[in-house]
């Protein structure tokens, strides 16, 4: 063996015998229960926390909460946190219930029927905020009933913040707001169902239940991809800013099914019953493709840029017609509707819970 070979060898043979002795990152599950008991020591199958605070402040990155069936959040209904045994104790690094930044995923074992976060009493911003990398907010079948809060103050505010990180997905919940949340001085607050912040990439929002939001449902990003919601009663059922929205039924919203922003698509939804607009297209280029696009105020109203809106079925086999609620509003900018679909798309979205 030549000089040169060997010290290869000998470098490779030392590089193995030293990840052999470095020990596994072993990721745990942590138990959480309504019959629980916070504390040293709990997040076991047999000695589970009461809260998911309490889970996650002994988390390591990558561990699962596992949380069962109940009512997780103010459980005295005072609005202070962590004045009741198994209470949420928010975050020093948040105005929220709920802080996740280091599991890797927080499911239900009973999902969204029957685990309930409740903030409905709170004088905060959000109930959920998660705010590190590959985090895993529920799945399909495996979410969390997720409420409003009660916050006073001007502002916005959040069912579920996304606030930093990359690589999330939110999935499988029902994000419950209240009605015109409205802030000290009388006026409606901006409050939003699921909110994605402008740093936070490669996001995934499938599967949810977004209602009653006076905002927003859903709020998405660039690198955000918005697929298989309901989103209904809301002020806009969803938000694309340059997001990729596909697959959802956004219906009987107060202002608009879709707002666009920045570029972004829209694509394969059905975008139903909207009182003003079915989609609005505020600023540069985007595509709005495959849509069912019927019964709302009017369909389409692009603002102030040009919208590719081909191959959508507007109501009818005779396609876009006259009326503004099959086709565009007055005063909209240049929008492509033909060719365009003559039978409606199929959208299947699964009710949460």
């Amino acid at each position: 063996m030549t000089h040169s070979k060997q010290s290869l060898f000998i470098l490779v043979t030392a590089v193995a015998l030293s990840l052999a002795m470095t020990p596994a990152f072993a990721k745990t599950i942590r138990y959480v229960a309504n019959n629980g008991v916070d504390g040293a020591g709990c997040g076991t199958s047999t000695h589970p926390c009461r809260s998911i605070s309490a889970a996650e402040a002994s988390s390591r990155y990558g561990d699962t909460i596992m949380v069962g069936p109940g009512v997780y959040g103010d459980l005295n209904h005072d609005g202070v946190l962590g004045n009741s045994p198994g209470e949420e104790t928010g975050s020093p690094y948040c105005s929220c219930m709920i802080w996740i930044n280091e599991s890797g995923k927080v499911i239900s074992t009973g999902g969204a029927e029957a685990t309930i976060l409740d903030a409905r009493m709170l004088d905060i911003t959000a109930n959920v905020q998660i705010a590190g990398p590959n985090i895993a907010f529920g799945e399909a079948g495996k979410g969390f009933t997720v409420t409003g809060t009660n916050a006073v103050d001007a502002g916005f505010y959040y069912g579920i913040y996304l606030s930093g990180g990359a690589g999330i997905t939110v999935a499988g919940n029902q994000v419950l707001g209240f009605g015109a949340q409205m802030d000290s001085r009388g006026g409606q607050a901006y409050a939003i169902g699921v909110a994605v912040d402008p740093s936070v990439s490669v996001v995934q929002i499938q599967g949810n239940q977004v209602i009653g939001w006076v905002a927003a449902g859903i709020q998405g990003v660039p690198q955000t991809t918005i697929s298989k919601n309901t989103a209904a009663l809301n002020g806009v059922g969803l938000v694309s800013s340059g997001a990729n929205i596909t697959g959802n039924i956004t219906a009987g919203n107060t202002y608009t099914g879709v707002s666009m922003g920045t570029g972004g698509t829209v694509t394969g939804n059905a975008i139903l019953g909207n009182y003003y607009y079915g989609i609005y297209a505020s600023d540069a280029l985007g595509t709005a493709e495959q849509n069912n696009i019927f019964g709302n105020g009017c369909g389409v109203y692009a603002y102030a840029a040009d919208l590719n809106a081909e191959n959508n079925y507007w109501g009818a086999a005779t396609g876009p017609g006259p009326s503004p609620a099959n086709g565009t509003c007055a005063g909209s900018a240049f929008v492509l509707l033909t060719p365009y679909a003559t039978t409606p798309f199929t959208v299947k979205v699964k009710i949460v819970p």
